[in-house]
């Protein structure tokens, strides 16, 4: 029997580690209430994905998410799928998300190398800058889409009427993967 090298059982790992942040992103992200814009619980998954795979395995992660969804499983919001639902109006937060796991990933890698007062405040602060990139995102695909009137009214539109919640994520997701990292790192 032939023994697995050391750059083998990382490769295993950091598959096995996507694949299971993608399906934890595939059984939260479905949650929501809501119309065309729905409040999700997929974006507090994003920000747990993003923090705690880094920017590897958390951005691959919601890239597999997304190929899962565009294949047409139910794993967007609401339990939607399919390709089609990328040109739909909400269909901007799923590229978003992308663009969210690369900004919340480097910021959680500058802060672990800064150390232990810089750290915690890089999770809030990448979680915070992730999400109003997403939401920008977000707000210029769907004035794409509809032609809506413009950055600014539809960022009043679409953003404003949630941002409370979505401040309540972006704290509870930056404090929770600020927590399981800690806890993780205290393993190894």
């Amino acid at each position: 029997m032939k023994r697995i090298n050391e750059k083998n059982r990382e490769r295993i790992r950091d598959i096995t580690i996507t694949a299971m942040l993608a399906a934890v992103m595939c059984v939260i992200a479905p949650w929501s209430v809501g119309g065309i814009i729905p409040f999700t619980l997929g974006t507090l998954a994003l920000y747990l994905i993003a923090a705690i795979g880094g920017l590897k395995r958390g951005t691959a992660a919601i890239l597999v998410y997304l190929a899962i969804g565009a294949l047409g499983f139910p794993v967007f919001s609401a339990g939607r799928g399919g390709v089609g639902h990328f040109m739909t109006p909400g269909g901007g937060f799923l590229v978003g998300f992308v663009v969210a796991a690369v900004i919340i990933a480097l910021f959680v890698r500058f802060g672990q190398r800064k150390g232990e007062f810089v750290e915690p405040a890089s999770y809030l602060l990448g979680t915070l800058f992730g999400a109003i990139a997403m939401y920008a995102t977000a707000v210029l695909w769907f004035v794409y889409i509809t032609r809506f009137g413009g950055f600014a009214l539809a960022w009043a539109n679409l953003v404003m009427p949630f941002i409370w919640w979505e401040l309540f994520k972006v704290v509870v997701g930056a404090g929770l993967a600020y927590s399981i990292n800690t806890a993780l790192n205290r393993r190894k």
